[in-house]
């Protein structure tokens, strides 16, 4: 009861006037950057697909639960990379379902391992949110007798991405469009208002080569001018390239275990679990995540290290 009334609560603070996407946010980023930079397509030189499924709040009704399915990679002999990603997302009784495609043009900066990346992305997402599956007090209550229509958000997102086979540096905007419903008059209305934009900041560096190990330590930095975002400082221990552990600390939020094995070179499957350390760890399970990801047309001498 008291994890279904946490989320009425929020609902019905809300109901007269919804605004705003949910942005989904990953813990294993640093193996999937396309999911919050298209420059980043094309940057593993070989086509790379990967599947991602997250849980948060286990066992809070009307929790996060997103999927995710990416594909990306470089154009033979030219210096543009795309790929495309589709998302689906959903949150209590709203439900966001998007797809987009990314663009990336690479340029080499003096050494053929220092690339600077410069992306683009399109798509649009499908938001509705079904207040009929809400069960009210008030039977007759005219606000949650029917769902909203389905609205079609077009959306962009651009980045840069600067990599050499040991480091990596990016910054990006993944949503531009925001939008807002008056359950009242029954209408959408788009928008883009710069002060809405959440802005991304990745970095990391590798250590190889000490005694089979591989440290990996990384930062993302999120920012929003109106509300407070996440702060990840992550390090990830590598064994033999065959299997890694990491741990994450988010400011103030989440304190995150991973691990994960290279099945096969090409194969590699990651896990994470999130222990919430903000004021809702009472009635927070913890959040899990996997994400299985796949390159084709693999070559030895053309693995980036970096990964």
């Amino acid at each position: 009861m008291r994890r279904f009334l946490f989320l009425l609560i929020t609902i019905i603070g809300a109901s007269n006037f919804i605004s705003g996407q949910y942005v989904p946010y990953y813990s294993q980023y640093m193996f999937d950057g396309t999911a919050i930079n298209p420059a980043y397509a094309g940057s593993r030189d070989v086509l790379s697909a990967a599947i991602l499924y997250r849980n948060e709040m286990a066992g809070f009704d009307g929790a996060p639960k997103t999927q995710g399915i990416s594909v990306h990679g470089p154009l033979k002999k030219k210096n543009i990379a795309v790929g495309f990603s589709v998302l689906n997302n959903k949150i209590g009784v709203s439900n966001n379902f998007g797809i987009f495609s990314n663009y990336a043009y690479h340029i080499k900066m003096g050494r053929s391992d220092r690339i600077l990346s410069f992306g683009l992305g399109a798509g649009f997402f499908l938001v509705n949110h079904k207040w009929s599956q809400i069960v009210t007090r008030d039977e007759n209550d005219m606000l949650f007798e029917y769902d909203t229509p389905i609205l079609t958000v077009p959306d962009f997102s651009t980045g840069i991405y600067y990599y050499t086979k040991k480091l990596f540096i990016g910054t990006s905007i993944p949503f531009f469009m925001d939008y807002s419903y008056n359950e009242i008059s029954r209408k959408y209305k788009i928008k883009s208002n710069f002060s809405d934009y959440n802005y991304f900041f990745t970095s990391g560096y590798l250590f190889e080569n000490i005694r089979n190990i591989t440290i990996k330590p990384s930062i993302l930095v999120a920012y929003n001018k109106k509300r407070k975002m996440p702060v990840d400082i992550n390090t990830n221990v590598f064994f033999k390239d065959v299997f890694w552990i990491g741990i994450s600390y988010r400011i103030r939020s989440a304190i995150i275990a991973m691990v994960g094995i290279n099945v096969t070179p090409q194969l590699s499957i990651g896990y994470c679990f999130d222990y919430s350390t903000s004021e809702l760890s009472r009635c927070d399970n913890g959040s899990h995540e996997i994400i299985i990801r796949y390159d084709f047309g693999f070559k030895i001498d053309s693995r980036n290290p970096r990964f």
